[in-house]
């Protein structure tokens, strides 16, 4: 179990997961809907593009920059 639990394909799961119910939270927040008709690949080459170019920067500040993106659509 624990080598299961550091997995990196659970980490990355889990990242993931994150990032959708940020993006949930964002849109109930802002009574928004920012992500309609983005499919998940789509969200998740935006945000190893953005963590390849800014690798000190967090999961929530590519997050953040996710979120920009999708409400200038």
């Amino acid at each position: 179990l624990q080598n299961s639990v550091q997995s990196p394909k659970l980490e990355h799961l889990g990242d993931m997961h994150w990032v959708y119910g940020f993006i949930t939270g964002v849109n109930y927040s802002r009574d928004s809907s920012y992500g309609d008709g983005v499919d998940l690949a789509g969200i998740e080459a935006f945000l190893d593009s953005y963590c390849k170019k800014n690798p000190l920067s967090n999961l929530a500040d590519a997050s953040i920059a996710l979120v920009r993106e999708l409400h200038n659509r």
